[in-house]
């Protein structure tokens, strides 16, 4: 079976937790290994709150990871709800 040339764009999301230390079949890896069963191409990206612990880049290579303060969503609420 020959791979697809799509590219695949995964974005994991939220507080990272227990990331770097899930089972193996828990862990993102595992899903995008079966992703690059059938794609050339997987990307993931990355966001979580300043607070929490990085993931560990040696189980899952991310194309990109930001990690951004809780106050930028407290900001964001406090807007004017007709502008934001």
């Amino acid at each position: 079976m020959s791979k697809s040339n799509i590219r695949i764009a995964v974005m994991l999301s939220g507080e990272t937790r227990n990331y770097n230390t899930v089972g193996d079949r828990q862990h993102p890896q595992y899903f995008v290994n079966i992703l690059k069963e059938y794609y050339d191409t997987v990307d993931v990206y990355g966001t979580t709150w300043s607070h929490c612990e990085p993931p560990d880049p040696t189980k899952l290579a991310l194309k990109q990871f930001v990690q951004i303060d809780q106050s930028v969503i407290d900001e964001w609420v406090m807007e004017d709800f007709m502008y934001r």
